[in-house]
């Protein structure tokens, strides 16, 4: 189908061609399953089931399956995997019990290898690659330890942020004597400015993240982990949110939008808030809109407060009196962050401002 993907990223769509399917399968007398949840964990457990009793093929390219696979089985698990091939390509076949034993105790760190470097549910680290993350925990006892930590589904939060930022320094360059992600963000920024011309500005993507950041990778990390595992946790605790929206009373058109704080109940299949709204929103008409979750960056502002308070224009008139000038509304003159002017060539700078030579 051409537009197979547009048509599937719509989860009514994507559910009602899996209940047309399951439906049709039944009629011809096989057996089969829908997932309420993720379908990778069920389809693994399935095969895990199938395995006590016969050999078992399971049929797929999803890299989640397999990790959960090797992970959950067993040395003697009679499981193969088979990974159709595109076009004219040959299949490729894995055997889970051998890879397993080829593994051996590193076998433990598959599931918070692949999900920290990835996966359907967890952001990829920019040109740091799932080979990368096997390497520094292949050369480290402690850091399989801090992945390990991961498959616990008794550790504490914080000592999951712990580890996690332990991972995210190991994937970068050693700097002695520098101890956090936040430090080393720092000195990797003065490192690649110092490497280029004064013009050039770094990639920011380059960079480690900053601790607030790796702090909710690595509680998405530890919630994916721990659905593959079987065990089911509330994921706005995990670093992810419901978002709401307000709807305009004429046509329910959505307006706005806003996250959920922690805490507050969230209706199933939608439904009301009339109790809260969002600070500096009008309260009423703020509804669940959907059942998704949206991951979060951080918990921190994304600037100091004195960057935030900065005001720039983007006036093309030269800023003038009367002219719905930003930075004359806020009593500043126009800088250099300004837009259009620069600062330099409008009517609101203080070259612009004849009275002000006065006191020169």
């Amino acid at each position: 189908m051409h537009h197979r993907e547009d048509f599937l990223s719509n989860t009514k769509n994507k559910s009602s061609l899996i209940r047309l399917l399951r439906e049709h399968l039944h009629a011809a007398g096989v057996d089969a399953k829908q997932a309420d949840a993720d379908a990778d964990t069920m389809i693994a457990e399935e095969a895990l089931l199938g395995a006590a009793a016969q050999s078992v093929t399971v049929v797929t390219k999803d890299t989640d399956i397999v990790a959960i696979l090797i992970a959950r089985g067993s040395d003697l698990s009679e499981i193969t995997v088979k990974s159709p091939g595109a076009g004219s390509a040959a299949d490729r076949i894995f055997a889970i019990g051998s890879i397993r034993k080829q593994l051996g105790e590193m076998a433990d760190c598959v599931l918070a290898a692949h999900a920290f470097t990835g996966c359907d549910t967890t952001s990829a680290i920019f040109r740091k690659g799932k080979l990368k993350a096997w390497d520094i925990l292949k050369q480290n006892e402690d850091r399989r330890g801090a992945a390990r930590t991961f498959n616990d589904p008794h550790t504490d939060k914080e000592e999951i942020v712990a580890c996690g930022e332990k991972l995210f320094m190991a994937l970068y360059p050693k700097v002695k004597g520098v101890a956090s992600l936040d430090e080393l963000r720092y000195y990797e920024y003065g490192r690649l400015v110092a490497k280029k011309s004064p013009m050039h500005v770094p990639l920011l993507a380059d960079l480690p993240p900053t601790s607030e950041g790796a702090r909710q990778h690595s509680l998405r990390v530890y919630l994916t982990v721990q659905g593959w595992l079987g065990n089911s946790l509330d994921p706005t605790e995990w670093g992810w949110q419901a978002r709401i929206q307000k709807c305009s009373k004429e046509g329910g058109k959505v307006v706005t939008f806003a996250y959920l704080p922690r805490g507050l109940p969230s209706p199933k299949g939608g439904g009301n808030y009339p109790n809260y709204h969002p600070p500096g929103s009008a309260p009423g008409g703020w509804c669940r809109g959907d059942r998704s979750l949206h991951p979060v960056p951080s918990t921190l502002q994304p600037a100091p407060e004195e960057l935030l308070k900065l005001v720039a224009c983007n006036c093309k008139s030269g800023c003038k009196e009367g002219s719905g000038c930003s930075c004359r509304k806020a009593n500043l003159t126009c800088s250099t962050s300004c837009g259009a002017c620069r600062g330099e060539c409008c009517s609101n700078t203080v070259a612009g401002d004849e009275a002000d030579w006065d006191s020169f």
